[in-house]
């Protein structure tokens, strides 16, 4: 009895810890200069903002080509320079360390993406070869990289957003979102911290670009992979002086999906959306040990370890009746 009560209150701790919400299992793909695509998935474990920490990894397609499985799995590093660290990558692309193989010496079919200086004088490379042929190595690019949770309500809370105009110009903030749906995140509020080399505009109304032009009712919605967008932040209600619209525009501005962004009348980006310089990254929160369980998580467990104890407590009384 003992031994079960206590087993139960493992279980209770456990499920009073904060998780840090997201997916272990992700889709990942890259394209490079050539148009050749790479895709599959992985499992992983977050380990801090933007960095996941790899432990299976799945091709699915390699430039068009049959090819076998990948079983040996280890950092970049770690192969080139036995650097003792574990496989990473990152939703941004901004950090890879990542390496697969058919086999242990890595000389006949295998990814390299990550510091690739001291083999191929490329660093960020990537690097692939079928059968002891080179298919791809060129400098990684990151905007040709996407990494994309597969749990349908990955997360909830701050997101970083990012997006690149053809003209170069750079626009980035934050977002609070809730998964909606498999690489889908709804919108409640929306931060600009870059605005080109312009003074970022407050931006407080959201709405979707689809409710604005037509009235769809629909929640203002994005996507970590930028295939879906249906968003719109403004200044003010009618969305004429600050915005930023991303979606369907093809009644206003001919693109769809497009990326429109004006600031005090002047028209800073008018452009069809491009879903390789998009970036969301998710949310992440350190998972809390016990000891830090907040206050009323820590209250809960005191009572239930009180009721336990004084449950499963010798009886005195009844000893010394003895």
């Amino acid at each position: 009895m003992r031994a079960r009560a206590f087993a139960g209150l493992f279980l209770a701790v456990a499920a009073l810890a904060p998780k840090s919400g997201f997916a272990d299992a992700y889709s990942w793909s890259y394209e490079d200069a050539s148009g050749a695509s790479f895709s599959g998935t992985l499992e992983g474990t977050p380990i801090a903002f933007d960095r996941v920490q790899v432990s299976q990894v799945t091709v699915t397609h390699f430039a068009g080509y049959g090819f076998p499985a990948f079983p040996v799995l280890s950092a970049l590093s770690d192969l080139v320079s036995s650097s003792g660290l574990p496989p990473v990558v990152s939703f941004s692309g901004s950090f890879m360390d990542l390496g697969i193989c058919s086999e242990a010496s890595c000389t006949v079919d295998f990814i390299f993406i990550g510091d690739l200086s001291a083999l191929t004088s490329h660093d960020p490379g990537f690097w692939a070869g079928l059968s002891s042929f080179e298919i791809s190595n060129e400098a990684f690019d990151p905007e040709r990289w996407k990494l994309i949770p597969l749990d349908p309500s990955f997360t909830s809370g701050t997101y970083h957003w990012s997006y690149r105009s053809n003209t170069g110009d750079r626009f980035s903030g934050t977002l609070e979102g809730t998964g909606a749906g498999v690489d889908h995140v709804v919108v409640s509020s929306f931060e600009v911290s870059e605005w080109s080399i312009h003074t970022p505009p407050g931006l407080s109304v959201v709405s979707a670009t689809s409710d604005l032009v037509s009235s769809s009712g629909l929640q203002p919605t994005v996507s970590v992979s930028g295939s879906f967008m249906d968003f719109a932040a403004c200044s003010e209600s009618t969305c004429a002086a600050d915005f930023l619209l991303t979606g369907d525009l093809s009644l206003f501005t001919g693109f769809d999906p497009a990326f429109y962004a004006g600031a005090s009348g002047f028209e800073y980006a008018n452009e069809q959306f491009e879903a390789e310089r998009w970036r969301l990254i998710p949310p992440f929160s350190e998972p809390q040990p016990v000891g830090m369980l907040p206050f009323g998580a820590s209250a809960l467990l005191m009572l239930v370890l009180g009721r336990a104890t004084a449950r499963f407590a010798p009886d005195r009384n009844r000893s010394s009746r003895r």
